[in-house]
């Protein structure tokens, strides 16, 4: 996902948040992954989950 978030406050600051993050899905490894940038920060974050035997 990529685009950009425009923000203002009450106190007259303002500015321009880009983004760019990807979203990787891996069901082999349960896994999930969230990276890239928002607002100059870094994003890299990986999530696992277990299966909890009940039936879907």
């Amino acid at each position: 996902m990529e685009g950009a978030v425009d923000w203002a406050t009450d106190d007259d600051r303002e500015g321009t948040c880009e983004i760019d993050i990807a979203v990787t899905f891996d069901p082999e490894t349960r896994t999930r992954t969230v990276s890239g940038t928002f607002c100059d920060r870094t994003i890299d974050h990986t999530t696992t989950w277990h299966h909890d035997g009940m039936a879907g």
